[in-house]
């Protein structure tokens, strides 16, 4: 019995799992999130209206250091008639011309060397969609990984949607999002998947065979790609599935 009041926004939620961390507190890293780095990065939480969180990779200037804040569980899969929403708002400014290398979205084992050393993108085997831009680029990618194989778009004028290079970096703070899209009922085995960015598709993956899939976490991060310390600023992701 519904009472009154009651809106269809509640059977959403009621059908849907939601993962919105909150970043205006100390983030509770035995509990909800899983943070990596070496040489004592940190994730800090900062003051302000918005809630954000810094990354910092270490307190030197080590090439290759890096840092990942993840949900601490696996909660998303691809799943027959299940699909996902994931977006952020998030903001980094190049501090060495191009050598950020950088990675948002969704995957399994969220962990050391998520972005590979060396400008070498994301993991060679994982399950997940993201967007990351690597050391010596200046416009993002859009990945879909299934396993050990990758389907990966340079997001140039050439190839996004909206025939726009999607240049990475900048002081103002950008809204990524991807939606997976499965096909086939509830017998399924395949799913699209469209990337946007501030609000924009800006490119659109199809009949992906979803494989033998496992779960997966939403997170962010960056990896040094040179001496000089990078950092990146993110506001509270929102990953939801149908379940």
């Amino acid at each position: 019995m519904k009472l009154t009041g009651e809106s269809e926004h509640l059977d959403f939620l009621r059908d849907h799992y939601l993962d919105r961390p909150r970043f205006d507190v100390a983030l509770d890293t035995s509990n909800q999130f899983e943070f990596t780095s070496n040489s004592g990065g940190t994730a800090a939480v900062a003051d302000g209206v918005d809630e954000q969180v810094t990354l910092t990779p270490s307190t030197g200037t080590s090439d290759n250091d890096e840092a990942y804040l993840a949900s601490k569980y696996e909660k998303f899969k691809f799943l027959a008639d299940r699909p996902i929403h994931f977006e952020q708002d998030v903001q980094y400014a190049e501090a060495n011309t191009d050598d950020a290398n950088v990675i948002i979205g969704f995957k399994d084992a969220v962990g050391a060397d998520t972005l590979l050393n060396d400008g070498g993108g994301p993991a060679a085997s994982y399950y997940g969609c993201v967007f990351f831009k690597v050391d010596g680029g200046t416009v993002w990618n859009a990945e879909v990984s299934i396993g050990g194989t990758q389907y990966t778009k340079t997001l140039d004028a050439d190839v996004a949607i909206n025939n726009i290079a999607q240049t990475a970096g900048g002081s103002a703070f950008v809204k990524f999002e991807i939606d997976v899209y499965p096909k086939g009922g509830s017998s399924g085995g395949k799913f699209d998947a469209v990337f946007s960015i501030g609000g924009i598709p800006v490119a659109k993956f199809t009949d992906i065979d979803d494989g033998t899939p496992t779960e997966m976490q939403p997170f962010f991060g960056l990896k040094l790609g040179s001496a000089v310390q990078q950092t990146i600023v993110g506001r509270p992701w929102m990953c939801y599935q149908k379940r």
